[in-house]
């Protein structure tokens, strides 16, 4: 007999169960259950921006290459400065933008004489900005 209780008791527990599933079921599809206690939110992802170049010192005549990390498939937007001002390249759109991985590489114009000094160049991406800091002689 003790053995039957045992299962009696078991096939009860899993009826309770079922029954307990099928109510939950039940309430969502009618609606009684609040959404948000459904859904979840995933954090959005965060992307350093980096931008590097090949160099740190160039010579008249020189090309620039340049590499900018970051978001996927996002513009890139460019400024510059030349010995401390502001070259007029500010938030410049050249047509840039991150591939798939977040990644875009490209040489710039070479250096000409009326270059020579030091020299910051930004990238920004979705508002964060990265800067290279290199000279020209």
């Amino acid at each position: 007999m003790m053995k039957g209780t045992v299962r009696a008791r078991h096939h009860i527990h899993w009826l309770a169960l079922i029954v307990t599933m099928a109510a939950v079921l039940v309430g969502i599809q009618a609606g009684t259950v609040n959404a948000s206690t459904v859904t979840a939110k995933t954090p959005a992802t965060v992307y350093p921006v980096r931008l590097w170049m090949d160099k740190s010192s160039y010579y008249v005549g020189e090309y620039p290459y340049y590499s900018v990390t970051g978001p996927p498939y996002t513009p890139i937007y460019w400024s510059s400065t030349q010995n401390g001002p502001s070259t007029g390249e500010v938030d410049t759109f050249y047509g840039h933008y991150t591939d798939a991985y977040g990644n875009w590489t490209g040489y710039g114009g070479p250096w000409l004489y009326s270059h020579i000094g030091s020299w910051s160049k930004t990238v920004k991406l979705n508002g964060v900005t990265a800067t290279a800091y290199f000279s020209v002689s």
